[in-house]
């Protein structure tokens, strides 16, 4: 939808999965160094400062340490998703790699993914520790459960706002009627709103939402689940 060109034929449905193994395999890294770095900075920080300020800050040093996972398998998730069912992700990964500009290609990808996620999570995880202590003690539910609800709740309102950052990150990486003067982010989505109107900028905005929401309580939910039973385990 985002892309200036068909992503697939219609009914073609196997056309939408195209590059999700670059996205499952750079998912476990990327949460991992988000957490590790969101977990103790947050720790340490909140030493000093109050706690939206030590999640906030955490949150922007996690995103940071994310997105350098996340660059590279977006950006072959897109070609992959633009090549239809013709290439895997790892052949499309070989031809990315392979090109003369693919660490220029990456190194863009990472600034616009940064662009898109930071605003997002930065706003978002004081959003949702507040929001899950608050679930968890007005309805006297567990903390795991509390965050699977203030998780997905958080996310569908960020994701929709933010969704022209993710319209100009995705044409970005695929250089879609792109020249070499105009890569910078805001000329780029400046050029979108003059050429195809400001409605292109919004483009998938409620599936964004409504895929975020759905994704941000699972991950978190099952992060907090994880985190009590490991605690359990340690102590016995």
């Amino acid at each position: 939808m985002q892309a200036s060109s068909t992503i697939a034929k219609p009914f073609e449905f196997k056309g939408l999965y195209n590059g999700v193994g670059s996205v499952i395999l750079s998912t476990l890294p990327a949460s991992a160094l988000f957490f590790l770095a969101y977990e103790n900075a947050k720790s340490e920080l909140s030493k000093y400062v109050n706690a939206p300020t030590a999640q906030l800050t955490a949150s922007i040093l996690g995103e940071l340490l994310a997105c350098s996972a996340i660059a590279p398998a977006d950006t072959i998730k897109q070609r992959a998703q633009i090549q239809g069912n013709q290439l895997s992700s790892f052949q499309v990964a070989k031809i990315v790699f392979s090109q003369k500009s693919a660490w220029s290609d990456i190194k863009s990808g990472y600034k616009a993914v940064v662009l898109r996620n930071l605003p997002v999570t930065a706003a978002y995880f004081p959003l949702y520790e507040w929001l899950r202590e608050k679930v968890e003690k007005d309805f006297e539910i567990s903390k795991p459960n509390a965050a699977l609800f203030a998780g997905g709740f958080a996310a569908m309102p960020l994701a929709v706002i933010t969704t022209p950052l993710d319209v100009v990150k995705t044409r970005i990486m695929l250089g879609q009627g792109i020249d070499s003067n105009r890569k910078g982010v805001f000329s780029v989505g400046l050029h979108i709103s003059k050429t195809e109107g400001i409605r292109t900028l919004f483009k998938s905005g409620m599936l964004r939402g409504l895929g975020a929401a759905v994704g941000a309580g699972i991950e978190l939910g099952c992060y907090e689940y994880t985190r009590k039973y490991f605690k359990l385990y340690t102590e016995q």
